[in-house]
């Protein structure tokens, strides 16, 4: 599922009575995703999945997330319920660390001091280690909390 997005912005500043006009344009495409069906059934847009090239021990699951990354919490509540369906596969990949990884596409504008900018495609991370012991532990990322 590919979805590009095309936004303009033409904003009037009047200053002192002096009129100005910035015009912001951009053409970021969101990355390619596929949807995923979770054992649970649960259907998820993965934009990312496998071991980590430069470290053979680490699996990643990178996915879309649709809740507000203004709501933190409800992000890692979101990330620990996929993780409970997740481990499985970072353990049959042979890793001792995973990275899940969610990110939003949505959009919106902001300032950068007086000059207007879009502000998009903002993302979290969560990492995972196995102990000793085979027990996962989520030791990077806040936990969800309820």
């Amino acid at each position: 599922m590919r979805m590009a997005t095309n936004v303009a912005l033409l904003a009037t500043l009047v200053a002192g009575g002096v009129g100005g006009v910035v015009v912001l344009g951009t053409s970021v495409p969101d990355p390619e995703t596929s949807v995923v069906s979770l054992p649970s059934g649960r259907m998820v847009e993965v934009i990312h999945t496998g071991v980590e090239e430069a470290s053979p021990h680490t699996w990643k699951f990178h996915y879309r997330t649709r809740e507000s990354m203004e709501k933190p919490g409800a992000v890692s509540c979101e990330v620990d319920g996929l993780w409970k369906e997740l481990r499985t596969k970072a353990e049959a990949a042979g890793a001792t660390e995973a990275i899940v990884e969610a990110q939003s596409f949505s959009r919106h504008f902001g300032l950068d001091g007086w000059r207007p900018v879009m502000l998009s495609h903002r993302s979290t991370g969560f990492l995972f280690r196995k102990n000793e012991n085979g027990t996962w532990k989520n030791v990077g990322g806040s936990s969800c909390e309820v």
